[in-house]
């Protein structure tokens, strides 16, 4: 009867969290816009894939019409045309298909297209909480499992990638189903395990390319399995090793051959395929991560960046949820067995990893289920500590270890509906110029991804590098200058001397100028307020360097930072002879 009573127990409270996570995920998810340009970008390319998609769909049902009826229906030229008519958004460029392939889906359940990657991460998130209670369970027993689950459900780390456009919340999803597989493959001989691993990983990979570095540690456990004898014998590990990478392997190819037999069919149609294939994707953007990224973040480097993702820790989960990681930190140290290396490398491989390399606030979204398991250890240590003592102790720590939870629970609460609050402000910012522009909306942006999600890519412009192309934009009919006060600490880094010699930081700085000129001259037409540019998460987005993001902190709201401005360039090229 007590061990069906803890069962029930057990999976009520796995259900409550999961039940009450997803709530925190999904309240309201629709609301919420894209801020950061990666979230645009993703948005555009699912609208392109969906365009094309259901444009290709009705082509070839015509084409299998017309050999059904014999009738002349389908006609190649008047085909092609339509499919370019119907296609919105923008070819696919970042490399991460399964994310915007999760986004593409996600625009046939919810009614606004903007709103569906945020719902995407809404449902990983959600699920996440139930697939880290079986990560714990199978690591260590369901009780760490459970406590993990509730942990997480209440992370507003977590919550925020959870509700955004992000690619975070389906990596770390991904990240943790991969952990699952491999875990439960280390006690089972049957190789089907290692593939199922593997077709997890790569998976996660075409979610988002920054998983080859988790492939890495994967290597790096079979590695150590085989050094230390636990494993199976030399040939049955290079089989587990083999079989792992060819998996890895598959889904990534999958995806290239996709994009092959599109080039093929664009070149059979006579026509450019307008984006470039998967693996050409990959190295443009490994390109840009290593001349845009690594090059300059070099030049900003402190020790204090190692203080970013402490600090993050603490402002946004609470001092008690970053005093129970301590806590898990203590125990994965007591007992520094495989499944505490597991964890281990996968808390302070990221956090090390991003700390010196480029400290950005969601590069550890990853780790927060890894920290909630952690502390989850360390309270069914505590509790096993007293039992150890006499049976009072053992309930003091039960009903301390309760009390904790549900305070945990509570300032989760409190913070998540602080991080709810926060708005964007552009959708208000882009109704406003199409009221105002009276059926031609067009505007100039200081960021134009999400011009082209409002307005649309004709209708917007990016940020001119001279007056001259200032003239010829405000010529062509873009009245408007939309200007974000984010982007001022966000190109910081780009003012470095020693970033000269990037085109990008040439080009960057000339429209930072035109930019500051227009807000000197002019008064803004129109102000939405943009509470996100001042959240810490956002602004640790943007970390060129600790100190001066605090310093960024510190002085936005004296300084009037926060809204998006709209300005009128008639009034700038007022009185100018050469002005339409």
């Amino acid at each position: 009867m007590e061990k069906r009573f803890h069962v029930l127990a057990l999976y009520g409270l796995l259900a409550l969290a999961v039940l009450y996570g997803g709530v925190l995920r999904f309240h309201q998810v629709t609301d919420r816009e894209p801020f950061i340009c990666d979230e645009a970008d993703y948005i555009g390319e699912a609208l392109f894939l969906k365009s094309g998609f259901c444009a290709l769909k009705d082509s070839v049902r015509l084409f299998l019409e017309e050999k059904r009826s014999g009738q002349d229906l389908w006609k190649k030229q008047e085909q092609m045309e339509a499919l370019k008519g119907a296609l919105k958004g923008h070819p696919p460029v970042l490399a991460r298909p399964g994310h915007v392939i999760f986004i593409a889906l996600a625009m046939g359940f919810v009614e606004d297209p903007i709103a569906a990657a945020p719902t995407a991460s809404a449902l990983f998130g959600t699920l996440s909480i139930l697939l880290v209670f079986f990560v714990g369970r199978a690591l260590y027993q369901p009780w760490v499992g459970v406590l993990a689950s509730i942990l997480l459900a209440v992370s507003p780390y977590h919550i925020w990638y959870s509700r955004s456009g992000f690619a975070e919340a389906d990596t770390t999803f991904f990240l943790l189903l991969t952990v699952l597989l491999y875990v439960l493959g280390q006690r089972r001989s049957n190789p089907w395990w290692m593939a199922l691993t593997g077709l997890a990983c790569g998976t996660g990979f075409v979610v988002h390319h920054r998983f080859v570095l988790f492939l890495a540690v994967l290597w790096f456990l079979e590695a150590f399995v085989a050094f230390t004898k636990q494993g199976p014998g030399p040939r049955e590990q290079l089989k587990r090793f083999f079989i792992l990478n060819v998996a890895f392997a598959l889904p990534i190819l999958s995806i290239e051959a996709v994009y092959y037999v599109a080039l093929v069919a664009f070149q059979a149609a006579g026509k450019v395929m307008p984006c470039p294939t998967y693996f050409t994707q990959l190295l443009l953007v490994s390109a840009y991560i290593r001349y845009n990224n690594l090059i300059p973040y070099s030049h900003f480097f402190e020790w204090r960046n190692f203080l970013t993702y402490p600090y993050l820790l603490w402002i946004v989960e609470g001092p008690l949820f970053f005093l129970l990681f301590l806590g898990g930190a203590v125990s994965l140290l007591k007992k520094r067995g495989f499944a505490e290396l597991i964890i281990g490398i996968l808390l302070l491989g990221p956090i090390l990893f991003y700390s010196n390399m480029n400290a950005n606030a969601r590069f550890i979204s990853i780790v927060t289920p890894f920290f909630a398991l952690a502390a989850g250890l360390f309270f069914v240590e505590a509790v096993q500590w007293s039992a150890r003592k006499n049976e009072s102790w053992t309930r003091v720590a039960a009903l301390l270890t309760a009390v904790l939870i549900l305070v945990q629970a509570g300032i989760g609460l409190h913070k998540t509906r602080e991080l709810l609050q926060e708005k964007v402000g552009y959708r208000e910012t882009y109704d406003w110029i199409k009221e105002a522009s009276e059926g031609d909306p067009r505007a100039i942006s200081s960021y134009p991804h999400f011009a082209q999600l409002y307005l649309g890519k004709d209708a917007s412009a990016k940020m001119p590098v001279s007056e001259e192309e200032l003239r010829e934009r405000y010529e062509e009919g873009h009245r408007y200058v939309v200007l974000v006060d984010f982007l001022l600490h966000y190109l910081k880094r780009l003012e470095a001397p020693q970033l000269a010699r990037l085109p990008v930081a040439e080009t960057a700085k000339g429209s930072l100028a035109v930019a500051r000129r227009i807000h000197e001259r002019l008064e803004p037409v129109h102000v939405a307020p943009c509470s996100f540019c001042l959240s810490p998460l956002n602004i640790l987005e943007i970390n060129v360097q600790f100190r001066e993001s605090l310093r960024f902190m510190e002085t936005a709201v004296a300084r009037g930072l926060g809204p998006i401005r709209v300005y009128d360039l008639e009034e700038y090229f007022k009185g100018d002879s050469q002005a339409p």
